[in-house]
């Protein structure tokens, strides 16, 4: 079982863009396969892995947004951070009530993936592309 799908609504148009997120999401994927095999009863550190593995994406894309004069760079970091609050949210309901990991995490991560790569990703990595 799959924590997060490939979308074709994740495509940017930019194979570097593209490759990165593919193996961000190959890499949550492999952290939930691996907890679901171990049988962990620890969520803690599902999502500790999890959360370090978004950090170290967000703080790569970080450095590229600020190396780009990024116009929505403040707004990209702000949806960086946001996701993270939901996490630890999501996290400190499922400690208080053992409900459903993958149900509770997967469409978090699915739909904010999602609306990110298509709003601040995409056109950052074009810009990139395009810039002289």
């Amino acid at each position: 079982m799959t924590l997060l799908q490939w979308d074709d609504g994740f495509a940017t148009g930019v194979a570097a863009a593209d490759h990165e997120h593919g193996k961000l999401i190959e890499h949550v994927n492999s952290i939930y396969g691996r907890w679901l095999r171990d049988g962990a009863p620890d969520r803690s550190r599902l999502f500790d892995e999890i959360v370090d593995v978004l950090r170290t994406h967000f703080d790569f894309e970080d450095r590229i947004a600020r190396g780009s004069n990024c116009v929505d760079y403040d707004a990209h970091v702000h949806d960086h951070e946001q996701v993270l609050v939901e996490l630890r949210r999501i996290r400190s309901r499922l400690d208080a009530s053992g409900g459903d990991l993958a149900g509770a995490l997967a469409p978090c991560l699915q739909r904010w993936l999602a609306n990110h790569i298509r709003n601040y990703d995409a056109p950052l990595y074009r810009d990139l592309v395009s810039a002289p």
